[in-house]
């Protein structure tokens, strides 16, 4: 398809707002997609790769050996869309450090292992002051002309349907 005879929404709307789409690797994989994306749209938030369960590393966390430093890694999916990003100098909204799914239940014990004893909260409040500071870190190392408009700190802290906190648990629970 040829975008180039469509007025772009990101043009359209300028004046007013940023016009974004959330994507992840494979969405922007074919030629097509990646078209589309940069003609509509000046502002990406990655669909999964910046969520806990893909950038904590289970194995290196246990064998760093400080219970309150929680190891993270960039995997390819992650790179692709921040590449992406960055060499199309598209903003992204970093997203998500704390939500109800996708962070692994061994993150919240002790050792961080899989069977461990849940850590208190003074732990993990260290823990997760720690894993912010260390995914900021890695990703604008990585990245050091990507473009960071904002960060989701906590995401869908709230049962949708009863209206409040979600129990804790496994990451699974609604």
């Amino acid at each position: 398809v040829d975008f180039s005879e469509q007025t772009s929404l990101k043009d359209l709307f300028a004046p007013y707002f940023k016009i974004g789409t959330a994507v992840t690797a494979r969405e922007i994989t074919p030629k097509n997609a990646k078209n589309m994306v940069l003609h509509h749209f000046n502002s990406i938030t990655p669909g999964n790769e910046l969520k806990p369960d893909a950038l904590l590393d289970q194995n290196a966390s246990i064998s760093e050996g400080d219970n309150v430093n929680p190891q993270v890694h960039l995997p390819a999916n992650t790179k692709t869309v921040l590449k992406f990003c960055e060499e199309n100098n598209i903003p992204i909204r970093g997203h998500v450090f704390v939500w109800h799914s996708q962070t692994p239940d061994w993150f919240f014990n002790e050792g961080f292992a899989s069977d461990g004893k849940t850590v208190s909260k003074e732990v993990m409040d260290q823990r997760m002051e720690n894993y912010i500071k260390n995914v900021i870190g890695l990703v604008t190392t990585s990245y050091p002309n990507l473009k960071i408009y904002a960060w989701d700190i906590v995401d869908e802290a709230f049962s949708n349907d009863r209206g409040v906190l979600r129990s804790p648990g496994s990451n699974y629970q609604t």
